[in-house]
């Protein structure tokens, strides 16, 4: 029999079969080239997405709710006629908040209209980064810009902790409770900086070692999913992460409970590409900064529990690779 996208047909077709798929091969054809087309000169805008603006059109977006790295290209005119702002942020998307991160995204795109961006070297030009990554980056790879503050007169400005959480019903009592033997944690990423390295660090000082026994869930999110269901029973979740399942997993917050937290430490940085000119990278701080004063600031603010923006110095973060 056979199948679509077959080069060759066992069975002899008649007349009228052959017209049919003859024009439906010039359809596909002709379809073909008109995709090729608008790739080349590049106008295929989305005009559905938030992101969209009267003046710039949307090239490429890839948005995940968990751990992944969507990176939002952005096609503007400048100087030189169309560049490109280059966006990550991914550390605090899931649905709840993906129209705040889509606000910022369109806010700085037309804030930063006709600056020249082609001297960037990275993958983005400007996105939120784990400090962990930041602390371990080759000198001059990024540009710091700013840190989020907590909405907790306990946490410290620019700061940020875990909380340890355990299933509501049948979890543990107290971390000393955790026995390797019967117990399993969740950790969301190796790699993690809030989710692993200092997760670990934090049961050392109580006596409990390694993570032999760890499910990787892939993400903040999911690892308070996998808790919540009882498929583990501790995880170290980033305290802006937690704040926002609240609001995008509220079932699943009602079925855990914290029951330590981490040591505090400079809270993710928001970051600029280290091949930008010193007059981009301050044109980016400043329109970051400037977007408290946007509409999607407030709704953003409630959603990961934060009240403000601050500059702290970037040597803050040396020794994050390497948690005590």
């Amino acid at each position: 029999m056979a199948r679509a996208g077959d080069s060759k047909i066992t069975a002899v077709p008649d007349n009228s079969t052959v017209a049919v798929m003859r024009v439906a091969t010039k359809r596909r054809r002709c379809r073909m080239n008109v995709m090729l087309l608008a790739l080349t000169i590049g106008t295929i805008p989305r005009l559905q997405s938030p992101l969209c603006n009267p003046h710039f059109a949307i090239n490429d977006r890839k948005a995940n709710t968990d751990s992944t790295t969507p990176q939002t290209r952005l096609r503007h005119p400048g100087e030189n006629g169309f560049m490109t702002l280059r966006t990550k942020f991914d550390m605090y998307l899931a649905p709840a908040s993906q129209a705040c991160f889509a606000a910022l995204t369109d806010h700085l795109t037309t804030i930063l209209a006709g600056h020249d961006m082609s001297s960037a070297t990275g993958s983005y030009d400007i996105g939120q980064m784990c400090g962990i990554d930041f602390a371990k980056a080759t000198p001059g790879r990024y540009h710091y810009l700013a840190t989020m503050v907590v909405d907790n007169s306990v946490v410290p400005e620019g700061s940020y902790n875990s909380h340890v959480i355990t299933p509501q019903k049948d979890g543990l009592r107290d971390l000393k409770d955790f026995n390797p033997a019967r117990h399993v944690m969740a950790i969301n990423e190796p790699g993690s900086f809030s989710g692993a390295a200092v997760f670990n660090a934090h049961l050392r000082r109580h006596g409990i070692a390694g993570f032999d026994n760890a499910k990787r869930s892939g993400g903040h999110l999911k690892s308070i999913a996998m808790v919540a269901r009882g498929d583990a029973h501790l995880a170290s979740i980033d305290r802006l992460s937690f704040e926002l399942a609240r609001h995008d997993q509220p079932e699943n917050v009602a079925k855990v409970t914290v029951i330590d937290e981490t040591p505090f430490y400079p809270s993710p940085p928001f970051v600029a590409d280290g091949g930008l000119s010193r007059e981009t990278v301050t044109r980016l701080t400043d329109a970051l900064l400037a977007f408290r004063q946007h509409d999607a600031w407030q709704e953003m603010c409630e959603l990961l529990g934060i009240r403000d923006l601050t500059i702290i110095d970037p040597a803050d973060y040396t020794g994050m690779d390497r948690p005590e």
